[in-house]
């Protein structure tokens, strides 16, 4: 109630230029970053892309780091003006990083690698994509974690390479965890453990991750990590069939030429149970 209230009151204020620049100035950088995202996906209004941009300016002006970096963002990607604004992108990322925002210095270390407006600079990309990694942000995580791992940018280390894979996957990054599952089976940069990459693509497939769930299926089939079984394994080539992977449905296929009709059906009765439940019930 109160939220609408106040929307109905910037609204109707905001329209009259006599009293807008004062309701302007009495505004918090918040309240201006909350008026602009209001009008950006229409929040008890119809949505204004302009006037989105015009208040998420004015937020970026006054300080207000996740407003300069959603205005990097939009000049990133072209969806304010059409056309992306590589320059303006940096500029704002930038002045977001300076307050230590961990998403804009992983958005400056992407435009340094893939040389977004700027010269590809693989070691530029590490040292940003590092200083938002110890912010804690996972994707500059995993971006640390590949660069040890190729040796781009930095000397090749697959222990540290491990270290960052396992704190993304910690924070819940699919792919981290699957690529932790690889580097337990592996040995990479860990000492190899069978059991525990099974473990760590078990926990990837009942969060829903289809690449994860055709690898479980194929770790079942093959007893690697796990006492081998097909009905297991067929269990999660359907699911991961179900979500839309062409792979894990001719896996699936060629495995039930080995099966029983009961086991079959019983991998069925289980899928089924497992979809039902959300993957709160699954084997």
């Amino acid at each position: 109630m109160y939220k609408k209230i106040f929307i109905f009151l910037m609204s109707f204020t905001l329209a009259h230029s006599s009293f807008s620049d004062n309701v302007e100035d009495s505004l918090s950088s918040l309240d201006l970053y909350k008026l602009g995202y209001q009008f950006e996906v229409g929040i008890d209004q119809e949505a204004d892309q302009a006037k989105a941009h015009t208040y998420y300016q004015k937020a970026a002006t006054k300080g207000y780091a996740e407003a300069q970096y959603k205005l990097g963002r939009l000049y990133f990607s072209g969806e304010f003006g059409g056309k992306a604004d590589f320059a303006k992108a940096f500029d704002w990322f930038s002045k977001a990083a300076e307050q230590e925002h961990a998403a804009a210095n992983w958005a400056i270390g992407y435009m340094y690698e893939y040389g977004s407006g700027r010269d590809k600079n693989a070691k530029e990309a590490f040292a940003w994509y590092l200083k938002s990694a110890e912010l804690g942000y996972k994707d500059a995580q995993v971006s640390v974690a590949g660069m040890y791992l190729s040796g781009i940018g930095i000397e090749k280390d697959p222990k540290k390479s491990f270290d960052w894979y396992l704190k993304a996957a910690f924070q819940g990054d699919q792919w981290a965890q699957v690529l932790v599952s690889i580097s337990y089976a592996n040995g990479i940069g860990v000492e190899t453990d069978k059991y525990m990459a099974f473990n760590w693509l078990k926990l990837a497939s009942i969060n829903g991750f289809v690449p994860a769930q055709n690898l479980l299926g194929r770790a079942y089939q093959a007893g690697d990590g796990v006492k081998q079984n097909n009905k297991y394994a067929h269990v999660w080539y359907s699911l991961a069939a179900g979500s839309g992977s062409d792979e894990a449905y001719e896996t699936m296929r060629e495995l039930e030429g080995s099966m029983s009709e009961k086991e079959k059906s019983d991998a069925v009765g289980l899928a089924i149970r497992c979809n039902a439940t959300k993957y709160s019930d699954c084997i």
